[in-house]
């Protein structure tokens, strides 16, 4: 039975083993009930003076077929749990399979996007110009490992879901999860095909406007041989006004180089500090990165280490209460032996007292009258019965002692069950360690990852910025321009404010002038005609 529950809990899961523990405890409690009756039926037969070895071989058969019913038990959850197995591994590599040929292909398509196919590449290292190399180099290369970035993300969260979703349910329909993971890689070959025929364009385009600066170059320096042979012409001709304008000229050109100078200075400094800065900022990241796996990974080993002191110990505790175990039943098979032979002792007994009784019976038959022998007789009557006594007490001693064995046997086997469950217990942690470890280290391999492509991003950013620089002092340029002119309008706009201010106080004053002269008008008018009516009262008094 031990071996049995060793063997399940090797290979087959927790909830089995369970299982299989619960089991033995119950064959081991159906036989010890039927060690009891056998034990009540040994003590009839004893007391009728029958045999004992039809009770001891039904308890043998008994316990036999108990033992192989376990056994088999035992041995059919160990064909199910492996053909269960094969049925997963089969399943879930060939789902790992599909994923695995989805991916390559996937990648393949995205290569060939950016790339071309096989047959007919689209860039050529012979043919490559500088502008075109820099754009194969900086810009195509570094998307196919952006695409093959989100590509390895996609692949292992459809892989968690997968697994996941199987440990729930072990013959649970996948192909939901599956089609989504084949429409992402459909939408992503697309769009890479349409960003591979843009790169693809540009990289075309690129010789073109090479072409088009060298002959631009080229009329600017005809344009400039001209214009020196005028000012050739013109110095010879012309007077010294004209030179001093040209001398003008002149300085105002070397101060512009002068500027330009210096801007092409700062911009170098300015690079040369955001570069050491971004390496400053590379650098710390990586080191708390670091630190943060070193952290996990102590965390994890000492855990480990725990689990694993806490295993060898409840490994040395089980040996030990398996030596307990084995020392017990030796000590039960002693006892047994013990009891078979005092068995046997007192069957001998017993058939000598039966032999002696019916002597005795005789001889008192024969020697009733005799007084003396009579009492000699029931001495040994007497004794007999004293031995008998002492028999059954060593008996039911020897009883009482099996008894105690059992319920000990039967407490250590309850123990022996606790320790398994913990074991399993133990495992079960130990395994969702290991997974723990497994996700932290590929989060961590995803993080760095997604750190070197932004270190790329920001590179390419700094490749960049001398042409932003340029364009922003074009743009700086052309405001200041706009500036100028605004403040020309805006100072125009004040000189005719400041003229409608003066020509509408003007205005102001004319009509405040009328106003006032209306006012005097009307108080002369009321005055008129208060007089004109009191006139008239005083002639309608007379």
């Amino acid at each position: 039975m031990e071996k049995m529950i060793r063997k399940v809990c090797e290979k087959a899961p927790s909830n089995k083993a369970r299982e299989l523990s619960n089991m033995k405890i119950q064959t081991i409690n159906q036989i010890i009930s039927k060690r009891d009756a056998v034990t009540r039926g040994v003590d009839k037969a004893l007391r009728e003076g029958k045999s004992i070895d039809d009770a001891i071989s039904s308890y043998s058969n008994e316990t036999t077929i108990l033992c192989n019913k376990f056994s088999d038990a035992g041995s059919k959850m160990l064909t199910e749990f492996e053909e269960k197995k094969k049925e997963e591994k089969v399943f879930m590599l060939s789902i790992r399979a599909r994923t695995q040929y989805a991916f390559v292909r996937a990648l393949l398509s995205v290569e060939a996007a950016f790339h071309g196919e096989p047959d007919q590449p689209f860039y050529l290292s012979k043919e490559m110009s500088k502008n075109q190399w820099n754009i194969y180099k900086d810009d195509i290369r570094l998307q196919v490992g952006k695409y093959q970035g989100m590509m390895i993300a996609k692949d292992l969260k459809t892989w968690e879901k997968v697994e996941k979703l199987l440990k729930d349910v072990p013959k649970a329909n996948v192909e939901p999860i599956l089609f989504e993971y084949q429409q992402f890689l459909v939408e992503l070959v697309e769009k890479a095909k349409k960003e591979g025929l843009e790169w693809k364009k540009k990289w075309d385009e690129a010789p073109v406007e090479a072409e088009a600066e060298i002959k631009e170059k080229v009329t600017v320096e005809k344009e400039t041989e001209k214009e020196k042979t005028i000012l050739v012409k013109k110095e010879e001709v012309s007077s010294k006004n004209e030179l001093k304008v040209e001398k003008g000229k002149v300085t105002e050109e070397k101060v512009l180089a002068k500027q330009i100078d210096e801007l092409k200075t700062m911009l170098t400094v300015m690079k040369e500090d955001m570069f050491q800065e971004f390496n400053k900022k590379f650098e710390s990241a990586e080191e708390r990165h670091k630190k943060e796996i070193e952290k996990v990974q102590k965390t994890s080993s000492q855990d480990y280490c725990r689990l694993e002191q806490s295993l060898a110990g409840k490994n040395e505790e089980i040996k030990r209460l398996n030596g307990v175990v084995e020392s017990l039943n030796k000590r039960q098979e002693e006892t047994e032996n013990e009891l078979e032979e005092v068995k046997k002792d007192l069957d001998v007994a017993m058939e000598e007292h039966n032999k002696g009784l019916e002597e005795i019976r005789k001889e008192i038959k024969s020697s009733r009258k005799e007084d003396q022998d009579y009492c000699r007789l029931k001495m040994k009557l007497a004794e007999r019965d004293g031995q008998l006594k002492e028999s059954r007490e060593t008996i039911a001693r020897y009883k009482e002692e099996s008894r105690e064995w059992k319920v000990k046997e039967q407490e250590q086997f309850e123990r022996m069950g606790k320790n398994e469950l913990e074991l399993l217990k133990l495992s079960k942690k130990m395994e969702e360690m290991k997974k723990k470890a497994i996700k932290d280290d590929e989060k961590m391999r995803m993080e760095l990852t997604k750190k070197v492509l932004e270190a790329e991003d920001s590179l390419e950013k700094l490749a960049d910025s001398e042409e932003e620089v340029k364009r922003l002092n074009g743009i700086v340029e052309a405001l200041n321009k706009t500036l100028e002119e605004m403040c020309e309008s805006s100072e125009k706009m004040t000189l005719e404010m400041t003229k409608k201010q003066k020509e509408t106080e003007i205005e102001l004053e004319d009509v405040k002038s009328q106003m006032k002269e209306a006012k005097e008008e009307l108080d002369r008018m009321q005055e008129d005609s208060g007089d004109s009516s009191f006139d008239q009262l005083d002639d309608s008094d007379n």
